[in-house]
């Protein structure tokens, strides 16, 4: 995935090819509270959400669909299920499709750097001085 991730990455401001559904703001409230039903109201938004969330990372980034999915898992773990996203919308702050479009745009882009960072650092970025004494320098 971190080379696929890296290498197939390009930039488009293209819309995806789905349409997201209208807000519905009772479920999201219901899906970010502390309740019983709570996961299942959370379930029914990724379902609701996850595909054109997909669509966009394909349309926009042109990555395959293991890559997508990969980023579109880890994005919603690191978000949604272990971050406040779906508690920090609020209908007065605007669209909550905007607020995942730009909280998903983040991740991936975070993403991207990170595992491009990661190929410029070598396995062993530490040399001892004993090993540069050895090379000569």
């Amino acid at each position: 995935m971190n080379d696929e991730i890296a290498n197939n990455a390009t930039f488009h401001s293209e819309p995806p090819h789905s349409r997201f559904l209208t807000t519905q703001w009772q479920l999201i409230r219901s899906a970010g509270d502390e309740s019983n039903e709570a996961v299942n109201h959370l379930d029914r938004l990724l379902r609701l959400y996850l595909p054109t969330l997909k669509q966009f990372l394909i349309s926009r980034y042109r990555l395959d669909a293991a890559t997508t999915e990969d980023l579109l898992q880890g994005f919603v773990t690191a978000k949604i299920l272990y971050g406040d996203l779906v508690k920090a919308a609020r209908p007065g702050r605007g669209r909550f499709r905007n607020l995942l479009l730009a909280s998903l745009t983040n991740y991936t882009i975070s993403e991207i750097r990170r595992l491009n960072a990661a190929k410029r650092i070598p396995e062993s970025a530490t040399i001892s001085w004993d090993e540069l004494n050895e090379t000569g320098y």
